[in-house]
């Protein structure tokens, strides 16, 4: 099976990531959100469809690199992913670092290894952008179970108490 990636760079597509982002929020994330830190679901809601949120993302994506793309298997949209992959270019002190923000398979393509096969093709495009290791944050026991099944370990806590995961590349 074939799957590729389509990076977004084009107002119309950067648009449509965060319309798929806002549905799959609300149909799998929020629902089956596990909280780690002190913050409420509401809080998170707040923040994640929020102004602060939105406009810190696009400005990683105009000024430091980050990437919005969408993963197709033959023709059929598959899912989306957010990440950055920290370069000298942007920030020495995570250098190596590519930072999964988003990972997404749309439900119909669940359960197949389509989600591994997007994974890996994901993994080959840090490698080339100079990525050493890819770290991740998880919402529940089944993206937990997710990724370590692709060979993630538990890591560190971040700034905000939650714990982030890390695979070698």
């Amino acid at each position: 099976m074939n799957i590729t990636i389509k990076t977004l760079t084009t107002e119309p597509e950067i648009a449509e990531f965060w319309a798929k982002k806002a549905e799959y929020n609300h149909r799998d994330l929020y629902p089956n959100m596990e909280l780690e830190a002190e913050e409420t679901l509401e809080e998170i809601m707040d923040y994640f469809e929020g102004e602060e949120y939105r406009e810190a993302i696009m400005t990683m994506h105009r000024e430091r690199g980050g990437q919005f793309a969408f993963f197709y298997l033959e023709n059929a949209y598959l899912g989306f992913a957010l990440y950055k992959v920290y370069t000298p270019a942007y920030d020495k002190n995570y250098l190596g670092e590519a930072m999964l923000m988003e990972f997404c398979i749309e439900p119909a393509f669940r359960n197949l290894g389509l989600g591994a096969l997007a994974f890996q093709a994901l993994e080959h495009r840090f490698q080339k952008e100079s990525g050493t290791y890819t770290a991740i944050n998880t919402s529940n026991q089944d993206n937990l179970r997710f990724w370590k099944r692709q060979g993630f370990s538990e890591w560190k806590q971040d700034e905000w108490g939650n714990t982030v995961y890390r695979k070698d590349i």
